[in-house]
């Protein structure tokens, strides 16, 4: 009905303009206060607002864009997505450990010509590192070449074919086996070739040293893949499964960004800082 004597409003709309004003809490709707005061949960202080009977058991909030702005409060459109948790950690660039090389000599001997000088040379497959002297290849070499004399049919045959898998078992490679068969001498120094391609990381061998089955030489590290090694602390381990993507940014580089995969992680808790090497 019409109020008698109004300007035409409703006694609905009367009764709202009579109502006393509510307090609420920008940030937490459900404070509703009678008087002004600051919230018991953000302490933020609470805005004035003119309950709507219509509305419901919250009232509608409005903010001033400077209370907005000074919120950091961002609008954007209602979407369907995935809500991402994300790790930000440190990360170290290590060699992939599936890609290295250690080159160890298959006899004892010496090292008499050393082509390398110092860690960090580039080596290619197939390229000489040293020349080594060893009896034991020496001696091989000759049984070889006695295999290969004329012997009785048949005999002969299974005679060098053990004789040179013999060179080949000392890491000689083909094409020096080819050579010592056609000219029909052994050779004193042999070579040792690298077997990957790669950044030579550990260099052992030096001019003139005996050397031994065990002597690790050189390591050689293929760096056309490597690993990143990040600390991932423990309240954030159950986030991760292997194929994750990761991005990986370098300081230096702050507009470069590479992508990668989580590969795995190391089963051992680092006790001193609680996390997990992935």
């Amino acid at each position: 009905e019409r109020l008698a004597g109004a300007s035409g409003e409703s006694a609905m709309e009367h009764a709202f303009k009579h109502l006393d004003p509510k307090y609420v809490c920008p940030m937490h709707p459900r404070i509703v206060r009678d008087e002004p005061g600051s919230c018991p949960i953000c302490g933020m202080e609470l805005v004035k607002k003119m309950m709507d009977p219509m509305v419901g058991k919250y009232p509608e909030v409005v903010l001033r864009p400077a209370v907005m702005q000074n919120l950091g409060m961002r609008i954007g459109t209602v979407e369907r997505g995935t809500l991402w948790k994300y790790i930000r950690t440190v990360g170290r660039v290590e060699f992939d450990e599936t890609r290295l090389a250690h080159v160890h000599p298959r006899a004892e001997g010496w090292i008499e010509d050393l082509k390398l000088r110092a860690e960090g040379e580039r080596v290619t497959k197939g390229q000489d590192l040293a020349e080594i002297y060893a009896p034991a290849m020496l001696s091989a070499q000759v049984d070889f070449l006695q295999a290969l004399e004329p012997q009785p049919r048949g005999v002969s045959q299974v005679k060098a074919d053990k004789a040179r898998n013999l060179l080949r078992l000392l890491d000689i490679p083909e094409d020096v086996i080819r050579q010592i068969e056609q000219q029909r001498e052994p050779r004193n120094r042999l070579p040792i070739r690298a077997p990957i391609d790669g950044i030579v990381t550990g260099l052992e061998a030096r001019q003139g040293m005996y050397v031994m089955p065990e002597t690790e030489m050189f390591t050689i590290a293929d760096l056309s893949r490597v690993w990143v090694m990040v600390d991932v602390f423990e309240a954030q381990i159950d986030r991760l499964a292997p194929g994750l993507p990761a991005e990986i940014r370098e300081p230096p580089r702050p507009d470069r960004a590479g992508v990668g995969l989580v590969y795995g992680r190391c089963p051992d808790l680092d006790p001193p800082t609680h996390t997990l090497h992935v």
